[in-house]
């Protein structure tokens, strides 16, 4: 093999090396992503249940209030 066959060798198995490194940054972006979005979601549902206890103790309040009448 000539020094010309030998680089061109070498340059395209550290082209196909930097593209798999690349690969592997693109699919934990996408990990990441969908982690970040489950994560907002847990939130989310996690707030609304809040909110419905908050309204839950403010009726039972009211009733209370209204029982003092």
């Amino acid at each position: 093999m000539s020094d010309t066959m030998v680089n061109a060798f070498v340059f395209l198995v550290v082209v196909k090396l930097e593209l798999l490194v690349l690969l592997v940054d693109l699919v934990e972006l996408v990990i990441l992503v969908e982690l970040d979005l489950q994560v907002r979601s847990l939130l989310v549902d996690n707030q609304q249940r809040l909110l419905q206890r908050m309204k839950i103790q403010q009726f039972g309040q009211y009733i209370m209030l209204l029982e003092q009448i």
